[in-house]
């Protein structure tokens, strides 16, 4: 969801997978400590929104988990 867009809102990452809050919380606070996902809080209409994004190091890693599934689903590992 993340690779596809420059940032995603906390509430529509949790919507469209159906988890709960929680479960996304401690998700992205994981891939926040290991640099793939940067957060920021933005108020809007007196409404603060969370705003998820990939960084590089977190685009890298996607790309390479994407490429060894590919491998992996032709047979090349």
């Amino acid at each position: 969801m993340l690779a596809g867009a420059k940032a995603v809102d906390f509430a529509t990452i949790r919507d469209t997978l159906s988890l709960a809050d929680s479960v996304v919380s401690k998700h992205v606070s994981r891939l926040e400590d290991v640099g793939y996902v940067e957060t920021e809080k933005i108020v809007s209409r007196g409404r603060a929104r969370t705003w998820i994004r990939l960084t590089d190091a977190g685009r890298d890693a996607f790309a390479g988990h994407c490429a060894a599934l590919r491998q992996i689903a032709d047979g090349l590992i």
